[in-house]
């Protein structure tokens, strides 16, 4: 059929905050490591193709944390002969490096609001390889001013109910 398989590196992202609201004008971080296994780091993806539902990143870096891995468990029953190496028991210390993305939220497109919005971030490695991850996200639209419109009307009429009543006495009589 000649159809041609197209290489996906996955990566596992986390997005803060956890609630967007597309009525902010803040930003939100997307935080990006590469799976495990594929030969590739977070230093081989090309920042330039990096997007997040059609939005550029405003900033991007990487940062580098020592990561210790536990040592290894033994199983039951294997005993340690004398002699055997010692090395494998021991703890490796491991760089694990995370690409931080900085995205405006007025810059995402077609997000639709909801309690579990899967937003993904795509990009290409230098090599032109593909890279995505996905996380999932609450996502509001709350504007300040709607807010705070409906609390002012709330508040007169809290305020003006009492006047209301009397107003309503007032023109129902001949003065």
């Amino acid at each position: 059929s000649g159809g041609v398989i197209e290489k996906v590196i996955p990566a596992i992202i986390k997005i803060e905050p956890e609630t967007v609201n597309l009525s902010s004008r803040g930003t939100l971080t997307v935080f990006l490591q590469i799976v495990p296994g594929f030969d590739v780091s977070v230093n081989d993806i090309d920042p330039v193709t990096i997007r997040l539902a059609g939005a550029q990143p405003v900033r991007t870096s990487i940062e580098t944390e020592d990561v210790i891995k536990l040592p290894k468990i033994k199983e039951k029953g294997a005993n340690k002969k004398e002699g055997d190496d010692d090395k494998e028991d021991e703890e490796n210390d491991e760089e694990i490096s995370t690409l931080v993305a900085k995205f405006r939220v007025k810059d995402l497109k077609n997000v639709p609001i909801g309690k579990s919005i899967s937003l993904t971030l795509t990009a290409n490695l230098f090599d032109n390889t593909k890279v995505d991850g996905s996380d999932t996200v609450r996502v509001i639209r709350n504007s300040k001013k709607a807010e705070l419109l409906s609390a002012t009307d709330k508040l007169v009429e809290i305020l003006f109910s009492p006047f209301k009543n009397l107003w309503g006495i007032i023109s129902n009589h001949d003065l």
